[in-house]
């Protein structure tokens, strides 16, 4: 396969000449915790359910896992259980370096998280766990091994996870090992995960090691604003980059704080379209509650009083939100969503949680319905449907379109939620 690029627009990722969804699913755990077999069935069934790569951490997330005790270690440990980051073991990444091998062999983009939040100084996730904490000499070595290790695969390098950026020595670090990636795999893209409260800061944003920005738009009830505020936050950064929401709310994970309830379908459905059509459409991460964390029934889950027992990883494979989010990154790609803009003030009387976007050009506008409402658009001249989906069944509709100084379209007769683009006629 040829090798993944930024358009020179700065909007989307290519491969072979075209846009590449980057329709990622969530499998921070897979390097310590998955059995070759296991893997290659993860691997080849996310391929046909529509995926195009998924998300892995390089090395444990110590403090929200699920434990089981075949687990692999990336170092030596010594007499307290901690790391020897001077003796990493090999073994560990050598059945990494497999893992990725058969995902890229499926076609498949790793995106690999190699410096998660806990092994950063001065950061909450080293408050957390201190004694994780990477020296200067042997993170450097460390970023050394991974790029030795995945680069000739080309994966998209992600080098912070779940970091707030406030602190000036973790952001020293991050611009240390961006710059350091960029001379060792330079033919890697890169990328960020933060927290959903962060701003990733200019000497970060600015960087020209940079690729991608990547946010977490994150789980909590009241807070899912972030999916299109991050957004646009993003959009307004001084370099134009692809925009990548990776971490919306994940299918079936408990919502916290304090409710017995979980995310469903739905839920996410919502969270991928307000991302896009805010601007983070250069594709759109997923994660279903118990794949993540490659949980299986026993695991001792460590944030389980939070956000709920996972399921086992082979059953969370099923959640139908999984063929949600295939069918956003064929839409994607069918309607060329990708170079949209927000365009909210395209919808009249606008409730809020009716998103919309207009394409470059200005003839055609994509509209989010979270519900079957009715919708009236400030349009001039005759407008027709390009394309109207129900996304609660994912199948194609037809809409009833009154054309007059707006665009008007009737509430559809179907319940739930749905895209519909139009179109100027010329």
């Amino acid at each position: 396969m040829s090798r993944l690029t930024v358009h020179p627009s700065g909007t989307h990722v290519m491969r072979d000449g075209r846009f590449f969804p980057m329709i990622f699913d969530t499998a921070w755990a897979a390097f310590p915790d998955a059995g070759i077999e296991e893997w290659r069935y993860y691997v080849t069934s996310r391929r046909m359910q529509g995926f195009t790569g998924m998300l892995v951490q390089a090395l444990p997330c110590l403090h929200d896992r699920s434990i089981r005790k075949e687990s692999r270690v990336p170092f030596a440990l010594d007499a307290n259980g901690h790391y020897k980051f001077d003796q990493p073991d090999l073994d560990y990444f050598a059945t990494a370096r497999e893992l990725v091998r058969i995902a890229r062999d499926e076609g498949m983009v790793i995106c690999l998280a190699f410096l998660w939040v806990n092994y950063v100084p001065n950061t909450w996730g080293a408050k957390l766990t201190p004694w994780a904490v990477m020296p200067d000499a042997h993170r450097r070595d460390y970023v050394s091994l991974i790029t030795k290790t995945f680069a000739e695969f080309d994966p998209i390098f992600v080098v912070s996870g779940d970091e707030h950026f406030t602190d000036p020595v973790a952001i020293a670090t991050y611009v240390e090992v961006l710059d350091q990636v960029a001379r060792e795999a330079p033919h890697c893209l890169t990328a960020v995960h933060s927290a959903p409260t962060a701003d990733l800061p200019a000497v970060l944003a600015d960087s020209p090691n940079l690729d991608i920005y990547g946010y977490q738009s994150g789980h909590d009830l009241a807070t899912q604003h972030r999916c299109y505020d991050l957004a646009a936050l993003y959009m307004g950064k001084s370099v134009r980059r692809p925009i990548l929401n990776m971490e919306p709310v994940y299918e079936e994970f408990g919502i916290p704080p304090d409710t017995p309830a979980r995310w469903l379908a739905s839920d996410v459905r919502r969270a991928i379209w307000w991302s896009i059509l805010a601007g983070a459409a250069a594709g759109i991460g997923y994660g279903a509650h118990g794949v993540w964390s490659w949980h299986a029934r026993g695991n001792e889950f460590l944030t389980q009083s939070s956000v709920r027992e996972p399921f086992p990883w082979q059953a969370a494979m099923h959640f139908p939100g999984a063929n949600d989010v295939s069918l956003a990154g064929l839409l994607l790609c069918e309607y060329g969503l990708y170079d949209y803009v927000p365009d909210q003030e395209v919808i009249i009387n606008n409730p809020g949680e009716v998103r919309a976007a207009s394409s470059a050009d200005g003839k055609r506008v994509a509209i989010y319905t979270p519900y079957a409402t009715a919708v009236s658009v400030r349009r001039s001249g005759q407008h027709t449907q390009v394309a109207a989906w129900s996304l609660s069944d994912r199948r194609p509709i037809t809409t009833r379109l009154r054309n007059d100084e707006s665009v008007h379209i009737d509430m559809v007769d179907v319940p739930g939620d749905a895209i519909i683009i139009l179109e100027r006629a010329e």
